[in-house]
Formats: structure tokens, C-alpha cells, sequence
């Protein structure tokens, strides 16, 4: 009985293409209640932006809440044309990853679709950020990964921003 036990662990943290950090056990996961994706999306958008702008503040790390948001073993990355960076993990990857955005704001499309039920709002579930720092003019789109609520990894996108004016249309 214990052997296949061992089995059945060892299979899941090694399946193709989930890193060890995703696949390892849950302990807790606040979001057990969440419905609906919108609702599920919505929550995760807002908790990293939340870890950027905690990461961004100078000092300790906010009472302990960026350990609550992000895990020790989280991997950043920051991606611009064909070349990826890593910059580290946890607390000290993120605070990374901030300092070479200087994002000054952000933005995440809401939800607009028919309310669907979540199928595992504590399971791996990704969102899309984008970061803009508006004085060098570029813009990082950043993917998280997120686990039991919590970030288990980033990949940033680095981009020149280019805007303009449209003329109204007559």
C-alpha cells in the first residue's frame, strides 16, 4: 500500500511540463469557494498586482504578506526579443522583476463572457498582466502562474510603447 503511494506522488510532481513547484501539494487554498472564472481571474489579477506594488515599496515585506502571495521557490523571468533572463525566485525574483519593469502602471481585462464554473480555483491557473513604465515608454506584459492562490511563477515580456492620437472619426 505504501509503495504505491510513492508511486502515485512521484507521478504527479513529474508530469511533463508542470514544474515540481505547481505539482507539489496544497496545504491551503482561500479561493476553494470562488465560482465562476471571471471571479477566479479577477482575484489572481489582483493579487499580483498587489505583489508588484509590495515589492516595489521599499522595507520589509508588508507584514508577511508577500510570503502569503508569493512561494519561496516562485521563478521570474523577464523575455525581450528571442533572449529570457531568469531572475531569480521568490520574494527577492520578484523584487527583481520590479525594479527592471519600473512600472508605474498596469492593466488586466475583466471577464465579459457568460459566468463559467471554475473547475479547480485552487489548482495551477494562469492571468495576464500588463505593466507599463510610461516615462521609458514600455510595456511588460507578465503571465502568473499561479498555485493554491499563490504565485508560483512570472514571465515577462519586455516592449517599446508606441501611442498616438486618432483623429474622430466625422
Amino acid at each position: 500500500m505504501k509503495a504505491s503511494f510513492l508511486i502515485a506522488v512521484f507521478a504527479v510532481a513529474t508530469l511533463p511540463g508542470i514544474p515540481a513547484a505547481i505539482a507539489s501539494p496544497v496545504e491551503s487554498c482561500d479561493l476553494a469557494t470562488t465560482t465562476t472564472i471571471g471571479e477566479l481571474e479577477y482575484k489572481l489579477s489582483r493579487r499580483a498586482v498587489e505583489a508588484v506594488t509590495r515589492a516595489a515599496e521599499s522595507g520589509d515585506d508588508g507584514g508577511g504578506r508577500l510570503r502569503q502571495l508569493v512561494t519561496p521557490m516562485a521563478s521570474f523571468s523577464l523575455r525581450s526579443g528571442d533572449v529570457s533572463i531568469p531572475l531569480g525566485s521568490g520574494i527577492a525574483g520578484l523584487r527583481v522583476l520590479v525594479q527592471e519593469m519600473k512600472a508605474d502602471t498596469f492593466r488586466f481585462f475583466g471577464w465579459v463572457y457568460v459566468p463559467t464554473p471554475v473547475t479547480d480555483p485552487c489548482g495551477p491557473n494562469k492571468v495576464k498582466i500588463e505593466f507599463t513604465d510610461t516615462r521609458s515608454r514600455r510595456v511588460f506584459p507578465v503571465t502568473f502562474t499561479f498555485q493554491a492562490g499563490r504565485i508560483v511563477a512570472a514571465e515577462a515580456w519586455s516592449h517599446p510603447l508606441v501611442t498616438g492620437p486618432i483623429p474622430p472619426v466625422q
